[in-house]
């Protein structure tokens, strides 16, 4: 048994031995890679993509993938209309790749684990590229992005940790969730403003980061976005965002200072934590706003800092924080832009109701303080002077109200400017302000059928549909309430400000 099995082995390798040399090495290195397109391999390690139309699907692996560790450049031919998933992953010894204008897109992973390629430039023709597309290329030191992508998408550049900078177009709209994570050399980034979201851990563990531009039209900055970025030093969030999300900024251990803008309304869980060095926080708003923030757990950091505020507030009887609060920000802007001046030393009288006199002259000055029509005053009961010979403040306002259609007085002789003023009758005074325009198909309140006075009920759907007035909870307006000094700048700040 042993002889024969012996000579079964010995004819086996005289049959190979006389085997022509091809027919017992590799096989060919070349093949397709779809239906118009061919890939050929050279002994140097150039990988070659050549004909037209897209590359087939891999989902088994590339059909190079057996030779992947002998690729040291690629050519994509013009023609080729993308890069497949995992086209090039784990090709470790590939050091460069040449796109053509062809290529419109790149699939997730297609360059995941290129640990070898240093620089890439990508045409503007690619629109898009997927996520974890360089993910683990940590010799990746520069890359051309093409001008038409609308987003960076996840992991896009994971541990690009050669990455020293990166140009962001101006198409991006978002920077997906560890977009730039561990980044390590990376240190400076100019987020443009077409940027609105900034996903989870985008940049975490940039550690050299020290230089951030924010997108000013940038709305959604999410959790963990540039934790441990231990170099960074200040940043500035722009207006438009309203939440510090959870961890944003956990272990900035280097950051000094931060402008939060007026519009945040809450700062969540550890956003701050560990930012031993977190000395000075610049406030768009007042101090009452600041107190107003919902702050989380673990952030310590801001009970120790310093507060900027940008404004005072300017009237210590608007209770900002508790029942006044609706009305704070509308008091706040129509002190700012002088619609009212409060009744001095700091009292605005938020409660009290408002007078016809007092509304009209809010209007006035909101619409910028124009000229009246005419000088004819027909009101016996307004006058130029007041009793103790000093200007009358209201009288160039109700001469321009009643020259505008605005209001036509209690009668043809009298105005009556110290009358209290009734919600219908004001969002009526705003309704004529704005040229009686249309509401909104389908709006309603509980007790409009109360309201008989035709401009009265056009003028509260209009409102209503507007958001002027949101009405009060059990869905009623209550028309014949009277109007206080909040509820009126409210409605002309919802009407003009917002």
């Amino acid at each position: 048994m042993k002889k024969r099995t012996l000579s079964l082995m010995l004819a086996l390798l005289m049959i190979i031995s006389v085997l022509p040399v091809s027919a017992a090495a590799d096989a060919p290195k070349s093949g397709t890679c779809g239906e118009n397109l061919t890939w050929t391999l050279s002994d140097d390690g150039v990988l070659t993509i050549s004909g037209s139309g897209a590359m087939a699907d891999f989902d088994y692996g590339a059909p190079w993938e057996s030779y992947k560790s002998s690729i040291k450049s690629a050519v994509v031919g013009d023609g080729v209309t993308n890069i497949s998933m995992g086209a090039f992953s784990e090709c470790g010894s590939l050091a460069s790749i040449s796109i053509p204008s062809s290529v419109t897109s790149i699939a997730p992973f297609a360059f995941l684990g290129c640990i070898a390629l240093e620089s890439i430039s990508i045409p503007d023709s690619v629109t898009s590229i997927g996520r974890g597309a360089f993910q683990t290329c940590p010799s990746l030191k520069h890359i051309d992005m093409p001008s038409n992508i609308s987003a960076i998408n996840e992991s896009t550049f994971y541990e690009c940790s050669s990455l020293t900078s990166i140009s962001i177009p101006n198409s991006v709209t978002s920077i997906g969730a560890s977009a730039f994570v561990s980044c390590s050399a990376l240190k400076s980034i100019v987020i443009p403003d077409s940027v609105m979201s900034i996903g989870a851990s985008a940049f975490a563990s940039c550690s050299a980061l020290s230089e951030v531009k924010m997108s000013e039209n940038l709305r959604e900055l999410n959790r963990d976005a540039f934790s441990s970025c231990t170099s960074l030093k200040s940043i500035d969030i722009p207006i438009g965002v309203k939440y510090i999300d959870n961890s944003v900024f956990f272990g900035c251990t280097a950051l000094e200072s931060i402008s939060l803008p007026d519009s945040i309304v809450a700062i969540y869980t550890e956003a701050f934590r560990d930012c031993t060095s977190l000395r000075d926080i610049y406030f768009a708003g007042t101090k009452e706003q600041w107190n107003a923030i919902k702050v989380g757990e673990d952030n310590d950091a801001l009970k120790t800092a310093n507060i900027h505020f940008a404004v005072d507030y300017p009237f210590t009887d608007v209770d900002t924080t508790g029942k006044h609060m609706p009305f704070a920000d509308a008091i706040l802007w129509a002190a700012n832009e002088g619609i009212t001046t409060g009744y001095g030393n700091g009292i605005f009288k938020p409660d009290q109701n408002c007078t016809r006199a007092q509304v009209v002259t809010f209007l006035w000055r909101a619409a910028g303080e124009p000229t009246p029509k005419s000088t004819n005053n027909p009101f016996a009961d307004v006058s130029a002077k007041q009793a103790n010979g000093k200007d009358n403040p209201y009288y160039t306002a109700i001469l321009w109200a009643v020259g505008e259609g605005i209001t036509l007085g209690v009668d043809k002789t009298h105005f009556a400017p110290d009358a209290t003023v009734t919600r219908a009758q004001f969002v009526t005074f705003l309704w004529r302000y704005e040229n009686k325009p249309a509401a909104k198909p389908g709006v309603t309140l509980k007790d409009l059928g109360t309201v008989t006075n035709a401009d009265f009920k056009s003028a509260i759907l209009w409102a209503a549909g507007e958001g002027i007035t949101t009405g009060y909870g059990d869905g009623s307006f209550r028309p014949n309430a009277v109007c206080t000094r909040a509820h009126v700048v409210t409605f002309i700040y919802r009407d003009m400000a917002e």
